[in-house]
């Protein structure tokens, strides 16, 4: 069945109605599907994008345990990423980057917003032109993007992001000045990471 699913989000997202019939099959297969929690979430991962994509803001994700940051008002968690790598850029930017031929620019055209599940599959980061910064949690909320780390946190807001390059392991995001906000970061599904953004910037 994750078989099946992933080569529809090769060119786009599941229909609600594919899905309910992928839940129909899950359920008569029941105890013989190998993974069923991994399908689970893909399921649900599946329904924060289309609902992004229909301008809405999802409501899937409770935070167990003490929040690590404190909301801004009318702030909701879209999703967080455990076991992130944030890098930064070897050298100092002292330009506005230019944008991969495989990047998305923001606003995004039509056709950037969706990235395809195996899109960057042989893309991935340039180790050479980064420095590892820390390691920690990755939270994306409708209006940021906080990465976690000991005892400190930074902040993207959204509507500073101008783009967007999706890797085979991580992301890489763009801001406007200033440039020190711009990081990279090393995750376990880059696909819904670069959607989710995607997704994000499009409703802020």
């Amino acid at each position: 069945i994750s078989h099946m699913i992933d080569v529809v989000l090769e060119e786009r997202l599941l229909t609600a109605a594919e899905e309910e019939r992928i839940k129909e099959i899950k359920d008569a297969l029941g105890s013989s599907i190998a993974d069923m929690i991994a399908l689970d979430e893909k399921l649900i991962k599946v329904a924060i994008l289309r609902e992004l994509k229909a301008g809405q803001l999802p409501d899937h994700v409770d935070v167990l345990g003490p929040m690590p940051i404190e909301l801004r008002q009318h702030e909701t968690v879209v999703w967080l990423f455990n076991d992130v790598v944030s890098f930064r850029m070897r050298a100092p930017v002292t330009t506005t980057p230019m944008l991969p031929q495989t990047g998305i620019g923001f606003p995004a055209t039509d056709k950037d917003l969706y990235c395809g599940i195996r899109a960057f599959a042989g893309d991935p980061l340039p180790m050479d032109e980064l420095v590892e910064e820390a390691a920690g949690d990755l939270m994306l909320t409708n209006r940021n993007i906080y990465f976690i780390f000991g005892d400190g946190q930074r902040r993207i807001p959204v509507t500073k992001i101008t783009a967007l390059q999706p890797r085979a392991d991580g992301i890489q995001i763009t801001c406007e000045e200033p440039q020190g906000r711009s990081r990279t970061f090393r995750l376990d599904d880059p696909w819904l990471a670069a959607n989710l953004i995607v997704g994000l910037v499009k409703i802020a």
